[in-house]
């Protein structure tokens, strides 16, 4: 445990007992000290946690000093699709010499669909706190089954926290096949590119914003001038039969006129278009 853990531990131990307290004897004393540690519980939780997410690369510099406990990046990004080719000289950084990072987590999730990218995994065996994860219902299409694995020196730290039968035979033989298809893969990103490209210039000449996203899905702006929000905009889509995803809480200063699109097949696409103009 950390000396945050233990500390919040205490903090909860005495407020169940002043609970108790007030519960049988409710004088002054016990509900004076029931709303103090209250107030302070919270005081605590607000001003003395991590700052603010990276937002470039170069704010990498001394960020092992700044959080003392974990940094967790995803790469590509979600909800953007944005890939940071720098990520490996990123982590390098924030575990520099002198760094007081505990833990550095990287989600790849969607990597493969970015050709030529290297991804994290061997970095795992010269950094003791990185641990990378993918999830495989994206990249290879096994939401149902949710699949997912981790390469890390703290692999055996990290199986005290995975539930027993986490994972069902069909599950790990649909992964293990999948990794053993790497060619029928590569056929399908290719196609997800195309079709992308040809979505997001369709979306462009709306005057939709877009992302320029690396995976399966675009992020975009609603277009200026346009009257609705992403909530009304995506329920106005479902009346259409077309489900857009409404993208405003999936950032704390997205706004709320976010909206990611799926890409799929070209006639899918096609109807996306149809429906939104």
């Amino acid at each position: 445990f950390s000396y945050f853990s233990l500390l919040y531990l205490f903090i909860f131990l005495v407020l169940f007992i002043s609970v108790l307290l007030l519960i049988f004897f409710n004088c002054f004393v016990f509900r004076f000290l029931f709303i103090f540690l209250l107030l302070f519980l919270i005081f605590f939780f607000f001003f003395f946690q991590a700052e603010d997410g990276i937002r470039d690369a170069q704010e990498s510099r001394g960020l092992g000093d700044v959080y003392k406990r974990q940094v967790i990046m995803v790469n590509p990004n979600s909800p953007t699709g944005v890939y940071c080719d720098q990520m490996r000289q990123l982590v390098e950084r924030i575990n520099g010499d002198g760094s007081k990072c505990k833990l550095t987590w990287v989600d790849e999730t969607y990597i493969d669909y970015v050709q030529d990218a290297v991804s994290l995994e061997s970095l795992a065996s010269t950094q003791p706190n990185l641990i990378v994860c993918k999830s495989m219902s994206k990249c290879y299409a096994l939401s149902g089954l949710r699949v997912a694995y981790t390469v890390s020196a703290m692999a055996e730290e990290l199986n005290r926290f995975i539930p027993p039968w986490s994972v069902s035979l069909p599950g790990q033989l649909a992964a293990i096949a999948a990794l053993k298809n790497f060619e029928y893969y590569q056929q399908q990103y290719q196609c997800v590119h195309q079709n992308r490209e040809h979505l997001e210039n369709e979306l462009a000449r709306l005057g939709f914003k877009v992302f320029p996203g690396i995976a399966n899905f675009l992020l975009c702006f609603l277009p200026a001038g346009c009257p609705l929000s992403s909530d009304r905009f995506v329920a106005a889509c479902r009346e259409q039969g077309v489900f857009v995803r409404d993208a405003q809480n999936m950032g704390v200063s997205i706004g709320d006129t976010a909206v990611r699109f799926a890409v799929r097949q070209q006639h899918e696409n096609v109807r996306i278009v149809q429906c939104v103009k």
